[in-house]
């Protein structure tokens, strides 16, 4: 039988909790509570009321965990020949399709319903390391190799409709939420590319230089002028001291920082000779921990 308290401001999360694990937690309680005598001698070894309600928190959500894993269930999708290692893995915009890299150098598109791998798409000559899907259009999707290229797919085609060499190992790439420019981190440099112009404006523009490896680029999901980038932080280096985001020097590599900027009206020709551009610190942190 569950122990109601009688307090009426206790959440619901409390009163769960009491009711689903308090046969579990009914030794923390006074005696008084379940009806016995209480004495000085008990009260000593009941714990803080306070403890007593982290526990059970606790147990409720081991609780719930377990449950819902009751009603799941997984399998391991059949790749055929099997590739040596998976890499990375991304969901189209619409979830039907799922896409994953390899160490046979291949990006793979698995049917989210069926698990079957419907497609393989070839090109890379190195392992392709991160891939990601277009934010409107789920047949398209870009991936970045060790082979320092970006290649752009069609998933419906398995055709390769346009590819890039950055010259350095790629490691991470972001579309914009609006689809038209897609961020590519490579070495010590990010790179804006306008992938569907032609001519001198589809060249990338460097619009960020680091002192440090890049690791990862992330746009905000709903155009927000936002960029998040995050770097290797080399804690053995000579500047590996805490130093704040906008703290002077640095004068052609700023630190590992949030970047902001409106991103139409950015000027790509003359982009680069205004590097550094100027960070703004990740409030909490004064240098961003590489992921």
């Amino acid at each position: 039988m569950a122990w109601m308290c009688p307090d009426r401001d206790r959440n619901v999360l409390h009163l769960l909790a009491r009711r689903e694990i308090a046969p579990r937690t009914g030794k923390c309680l006074p005696k008084r509570r379940w009806g016995g005598v209480s004495n000085h001698k008990h009260q000593s070894s009941v714990k803080p009321e306070s403890e007593r309600v982290r526990n059970c928190k606790s147990e409720l959500l081991s609780w719930v965990e377990a449950e819902s894993l009751r009603c799941l269930s997984a399998k391991y999708c059949p790749l055929v020949p099997s590739p040596r290692s998976t890499i990375a893995a991304a969901f189209s915009v619409d979830g039907k399709i799922l896409a994953s890299t390899h160490g046979d150098h291949t990006v793979k598109i698995i049917d989210c319903q069926t698990g079957k791998c419907e497609k393989v798409l070839s090109g890379h000559r190195r392992t392709p390391w991160v891939v990601r899907f277009h934010p409107l259009h789920p047949e398209i999707l870009a991936s970045g190799s060790l082979d320092h290229e970006v290649r752009l797919w069609n998933a419906n085609t398995s055709e390769c409709i346009g590819s890039r060499d950055f010259y350095r190992p790629i490691a991470s790439i972001a579309f914009h939420a609006e689809g038209e420019l897609l961020a590519v981190a490579a070495g010590h440099k990010l790179y804006f590319w306008h992938y569907n112009n032609r001519g001198e404006t589809s060249s990338p523009a460097i619009v960020l230089r680091t002192r440090r490896s890049l690791r990862a680029v992330h746009f905000h999901p709903h155009s927000a002028p936002f960029l998040l980038t995050a770097e290797v932080n080399g804690i053995d280096s000579l500047d590996s001291t805490m130093a704040p985001a906008t703290s002077l020097g640095y004068l052609h590599y700023p630190p590992p920082a949030v970047y902001m900027g409106k991103m139409h009206s950015i000027d790509r020709l003359s982009l680069a000779a205004e590097l550094p551009l100027m960070p703004v610190p990740v409030f909490g942190s004064p240098y961003p921990q590489a992921l």
